[in-house]
């Protein structure tokens, strides 16, 4: 990937930069003025393949060295040039080189050695023929050849989504809104035609176009391509690319003006990225009228290479790029940070993304971009679901266990955690745009879905909070106070670790929607009913008039001694004033070992989280949460901490003070 191109020797560079055709029958080729002193001296000279075969081993180099001249023999050369199937798009070129081996002198038979050619050109625009060519090697290759990507156990064989906008074949310049069940000639394709899905901002300004209950019959029969937003004309120019006729574009295939389609079109986003053939995204664009395709410097996008004897005493060379190479060109821009579209990445099988420098793509085995493309090294992207999917798991035994597994619930706190930084035009589709995905867990694991929890481990996903506390939304219910789904901004849920003990049992859980059979969306209620021990807790601000900072803790009973700690509030309306109560639910308990190097301390002590609640109405048993504090043990965190987590403890031993109490 350097700037400068590797050398060859004269002899080599007519074999690889021909100026004539090859005319003669024989494939093989062998140029005319070799000798053994012409190779030694094209070695000499680092001569890219004489070089390799020179320095295939000790002993080659040895036998190359003594070899007598008489004995030398022309090297010759065949090349072939492998294509992708079905098209002319050039994969690879494969470089023969025919040689007598130096270390069988007494043979004359004669040894291969292959080299191969990987096209690596950068075009100045995304929109290129040869960007094109490429993206479509990629989506072939993967399309062909990946097992896992081919065999997602939730897609279905002849799915489609209930409308499709057919583009026709390449050429064709006109487009038409088709709906599927009524199509004949999609009833009679074996199996199922492909089609390509879109990931887009839809931008600020209200759309022109969309799909209306006025003018469902008018896009029926046909419009013009060039009337169509700039990146939904581009969208054509790569499906008729990678041979691919119809598309589903949200707005196109959503009808806009029904609440009733909407949501019944919502709850398939699961099975219509899943199915899709790829899904393209304009990671570039911040609205339609953006287009896909960018110009660039193409020099941006190629990891350096420096000379480095950091790893050896002989300086070597390194590729060079920065750790965040595939955030920085790809999720940095304005696309990734929305909700929907996080759904649509993780769902599809295959992303094919146009970002402002470079078009990436990755699937459920690999990851590629025109500056790596044959994959980035030591990158690990956070699409993958092989934690849901792992080999070895019998998924009947999990269902009938009833528990879902650990892989797969720490999959789901890692996309809690990014799903929640995400931004939403209306609040209230929160649940809805993290429905697909939860669809696909629901399916993979049998567990049961409330409201952005797991049923089998909800003592686990209780233990979130929140960094930057925001307004709850007062307009309409969304969740219980207990799912994260209710708060807006970032969340920190905690993952599973060694010494995990919780001190609290569920009895029972549930939440009520609107739409019946359906628990992924539309909630309108739901609760816990735990058997733990609550506190009731009075408490001093230590700085009355900010809405963080330290405060003073002790318990009206006497059942804790006074701590200090910092809580974490779950929204700007959870305030706790400059004094007053409220209730603490111890919840889990880690054994740690713990170490203060400054003060030459260490030892194993234990932590532990409670939720800050807040009872509801009149009831002595009803609470909703408002927020979450950490304990942290050992003695170098403070004596108070240590003393509070002590009688929390030594309390959850007896048997005394428990209730059930009911979370909502």
């Amino acid at each position: 990937m350097s700037t400068d191109t590797t050398f060859l020797c004269s002899i080599c560079k007519q074999v690889v930069q021909p100026t004539s055709s090859h005319s003669t029958s024989s494939p093989w080729i062998t140029p005319p003025d070799q000798t053994l002193d012409a190779f030694r001296k094209a070695v000499l000279r680092d001569c890219f393949i004489c070089s390799k075969l020179w320095n295939l081993s000790e002993l080659h180099r040895i036998g190359w060295e003594s070899l007598d001249p008489q004995l030398w023999r022309p090297l010759s050369f065949r090349v072939d040039k492998e294509y992708y199937e079905g098209n002319d798009i050039l994969h690879q070129i494969r470089v023969i080189v025919m040689y007598r081996d130096p270390t069988q002198t007494h043979s004359e038979r004669s040894t291969e050695l292959r080299f191969r050619l990987i096209p690596s050109s950068v075009d100045e625009s995304t929109g290129s023929t040869g960007t094109l060519d490429l993206a479509y090697s990629w989506f072939s290759e993967c399309f062909h050849g990946h097992d896992q990507c081919k065999r997602l156990p939730t897609s279905a064989a002849n799915w489609l989504p209930t409308r499709l906008v057919d583009i026709g074949s390449r050429g064709e310049t006109t487009w038409r809104l088709v709906v599927t069940s009524e199509n004949s000639k999609l009833k009679r394709y074996q199996p199922r035609p492909q089609y390509m899905a879109l990931s887009y901002r839809w931008g600020t300004e209200p759309q022109k176009l969309v799909l209306s209950s006025h003018n469902l019959d008018l896009l029926g029969r046909g419009s013009p391509i060039v009337q169509l937003p700039q990146t939904f004309q581009d969208l054509v120019v790569v499906a008729h690319h990678l041979g691919i006729r119809y598309v589903w574009i949200d707005c196109l295939c959503i009808i806009q003006d029904s609440r009733n389609d909407w949501e019944k079109e919502a709850l398939t986003m699961r099975e219509v990225y899943t199915n899709a053939a790829c899904n393209v995204a304009a990671s570039a664009s911040s609205s339609p009228a953006g287009g896909l395709f960018r110009s660039r410097v193409t020099k941006d996008i190629r990891p350096g290479i420096v000379r480095s004897n950091l790893a050896f005493q002989e300086p070597g060379e390194f590729y060079m790029f920065d750790k965040g190479y595939w955030d920085r060109h790809l999720l940095y821009g304005a696309l990734h940070t929305r909700g929907w579209v996080f759904q649509e990445r993780f769902l599809s099988p295959r992303q094919i993304y146009f970002t402002r420098s470079q078009v990436m793509r990755e699937c459920l085995e690999e990851h590629k971009c025109e500056g790596f493309p044959r994959g980035i090294p030591l990158h690990e992207s956070s699409k993958s679901i092989k934690r849901l999917l792992p080999p070895q798991r019998n998924d009947d035994e999990t269902k009938v266990e009833g528990l879902m597994p650990f892989d797969a619930l720490d999959l789901w706190i890692d996309i809690v955690a990014t799903y929640s930084k995400c931004e939403f035009s209306v609040k209230e589709d929160k649940l809805y745009a993290l429905g697909g995905i939860a669809k696909l867990f629901q399916e993979v694991t049998g567990d049961t879905y409330l409201a952005g929890l797991w049923r089998s481990r909800l003592l686990h996903q209780l233990d979130w909070y929140t960094l930057m506390p925001q307004p709850r939304i007062m307009s309409k219910h969304r969740a219980p106070s207990w799912s994260w789904i209710s708060v807006d901004g970032p969340v920190q849920p905690t993952h599973p670790a060694h010494g995990y003990h919780f001190l609290a049992e569920v009895m029972d859980a549930s939440v009520t929607t609107t739409s019946a059979g359906n628990d992924l969306v539309n909630v309108i209620g739901g609760s816990i009913t735990l058997r733990a021990k609550v506190y009731d807790a009075t408490y001093e601000r230590e700085y009355p008039l900010t809405n963080d900072g330290l405060i003073h803790f002790g318990s009206k009973d006497k059942a804790l001694p006074p701590f200090t700690t910092w809580p974490y509030l779950d929204a700007v309306e959870d305030n706790l004033n400059k004094s007053g109560h409220t209730s603490l639910l111890p919840l889990r308990n880690q054994e740690v070992n713990w170490e203060d190097l400054e003060r030459d301390q260490s030892g194993d002590t234990n932590d532990v989280t409670c939720l800050i609640l807040e009872k509801v109405g009149a009831s002595k048993t009803t609470y909703r949460k408002i927020g979450w504090m950490y304990l942290w043990g050992g003695r170098s965190h403070g004596k108070e901490n240590q003393d509070v987590i002590d009688a929390i403890l030594k309390a959850h031993q007896s048997d005394r003070g428990w209730a059930q109490i009911i979370l909502v």
